[in-house]
C-alpha cells in the first residue's frame, strides 16, 4: 500500500509561515513524518501554488468595513478548485493506493481514483468563530460549508483529534458514524525523555515558587487575561508565584507586575527558541490555558511530554487530550479565579500528590498523545480500506 500525504506548504521553510498557522503547520509536519515512518511506500506532495480572483481579494477588501464580517477569500470555490488541479496533475504520475490530508480547502474538490482520507482537528463549522481573519461574512459562510459537505462525501474516511468534533460533524452533517474515527495527535515536539528524566526534572522545580506558563499567540481566546488574574490571586493569597507569558504580548490596561515574565513569539525554527521552550516547560509546574475557544492544542501535548500538568477549560477537543488527575485539571467556562487558585493551592503545597500528577502526566504522553502512537492507529485504519 501507498500512501500520499497532501499539504499546501513547503516543510523547508518554516520561518515564512505565519504566526496563527504554526499549529497547523506543526501537525502537518508531525503526521507527515509519523505517516513516512508507517509505510514503506510514501510520497508528499505539497508546495502548491495558492491563487485567488481578482473579484476575491476586492470583496475582501470590500466587505469588512461594510459588514464587519470578513469575506475569507481564501475559501473561496474557484481557490478550491485551483488546488484540486495541481494535485491531480501531481496524482498522474503516482501509483498511490490513498491520499491523506489535514486540509478540507485541498480534498474538497479533488477527482481522482484514490481514496480521499481527512486528518483533521474539526471541520470549518466547528471554527466559523476563530478564524484568523475574523469571523467569515454569509457568503464565506456558505462557501466553507459547502467545502465541508464535499469533503465528507469524498472521502472514505475523515479522522479527527477529538471526540467532541467528531461527534459534533455525525450530529451537524447526519454523516455515518462508521465513516468517522477519532485519533489524538501527538505533540508537535522531539522527544526522547525517560521517566528517570522527568524525576530529576521535577526535582530542579523550584518549592517555593509556583512558576506558571501561559504559551498561546491569541491572548485573549486562549484565556490570557484570565490567567493573569490568577497569578496576582495566587500572590495575594501568599503563595509566591511567577507568570511566563510566551507566544503573544498580554493585553493589559496597567503595568505588568513584577511576577510576569514576557517572551513575545518564540520561533521554533531557531535553535535558541527551542532551548528557551524547553526550559521554560521544564521549569514551570503548571501549563495554565484558560482557552474560551480553542480545539486541541498542541502545547497540552508538548507540556505532558515534559511531565507538566496542564491547566484549562472544557471546550472544543480539550477533554480528549486532557484528562482531570491524569495529565492535569479542565474547568468549567464559567469558573472563577478562586476556582483556579484553589486548585493550584492545594496541589502545589502536596509535593507527593503533584508529582504523582506529573509522572501521570508523561504516562499521558508516551501511552496516547505522541505521533508514534497516532501512527500506527492510522495505519491499522487506513490497511482496514484496502
Amino acid at each position: 500500500m501507498k500512501i500520499a500525504f497532501l499539504t499546501q506548504y513547503d516543510f523547508s521553510k518554516k520561518a515564512n509561515i505565519p504566526h496563527h498557522l504554526l499549529g497547523h503547520f506543526g501537525s502537518s509536519y508531525y503526521m507527515y513524518k509519523t505517516l513516512e515512518e508507517q509505510f514503506d511506500s510514501f510520497e508528499y506532495i505539497g508546495c502548491l501554488k495558492e491563487k485567488h480572483s481578482l473579484l476575491a481579494k476586492l470583496k475582501y477588501r470590500l466587505y469588512k468595513p461594510i459588514t464587519k464580517d470578513t469575506y475569507q477569500y481564501w475559501a473561496e470555490p474557484s481557490a478550491g478548485r485551483n488546488y484540486a488541479n495541481q494535485i491531480s496533475q501531481k496524482l498522474l504520475n503516482t501509483n498511490a493506493d490513498i491520499v491523506v490530508s489535514p486540509n478540507i480547502n485541498l480534498v474538497a474538490y479533488l477527482e481522482c481514483k484514490q481514496h480521499i482520507i481527512l486528518w483533521t482537528d474539526s471541520l470549518y463549522s466547528g471554527i466559523l468563530n476563530s478564524l484568523p481573519n475574523g469571523v467569515p461574512c454569509r457568503e464565506s459562510i456558505k462557501n466553507l460549508t459547502h467545502m465541508d459537505l464535499l469533503a465528507l462525501k469524498k472521502c472514505k474516511l475523515v479522522i479527527f483529534s477529538s471526540e467532541r468534533a467528531a461527534q459534533a460533524v455525525i450530529k451537524t452533517y447526519e454523516v455515518n458514524p462508521s465513516k468517522i474515527k477519532v485519533v489524538p495527535s501527538g505533540a508537535n515536539i522531539e522527544c526522547n525523555r525517560t521517566l528517570d528524566d522527568i524525576k530529576s526534572i521535577l526535582i530542579s522545580k523550584s518549592s517555593k515558587t509556583c512558576k506558571l506558563l501561559f504559551l498561546g499567540v491569541n491572548w485573549l481566546r486562549k484565556g490570557g487575561d484570565i490567567a493573569l488574574e490568577i497569578a496576582k490571586e495566587l500572590n495575594k493569597s501568599g503563595l509566591t508565584t511567577e507568570l511566563s507569558i510566551a507566544g503573544c504580548q498580554p493585553i493589559s490596561n496597567e503595568p505588568l507586575p513584577k511576577f510576569v515574565r514576557t517572551f513575545g513569539f518564540i520561533d521554533r525554527a531557531k535553535k535558541e527558541g527551542q532551548q528557551v521552550l524547553e526550559q521554560l516547560f521544564m521549569e514551570s509546574h503548571f501549563l495554565i490555558l484558560p482557552s474560551r475557544e480553542d480545539w486541541t492544542p498542541a502545547v497540552i501535548r508538548e507540556a505532558s511530554s515534559f511531565g507538566l500538568p496542564s491547566i484549562s477549560t472544557n471546550v472544543g477537543g480539550i477533554p480528549t487530550i486532557l484528562r482531570d488527575n491524569f495529565n492535569g485539571k479542565i474547568f468549567s467556562l464559567d469558573a472563577s479565579v478562586a476556582d483556579y487558585c484553589s486548585y493550584i493551592l492545594q496541589t502545589f503545597k502536596q509535593v507527593y500528590e503533584y508529582d504523582r500528577i506529573a509522572i501521570s502526566s508523561f504516562n499521558e504522553y508516551q501511552s496516547r498523545l505522541n505521533w508514534s502512537v497516532a501512527g500506527k492507529t492510522v495505519k491499522s485504519l487506513l490497511t482496514e480500506l484496502l
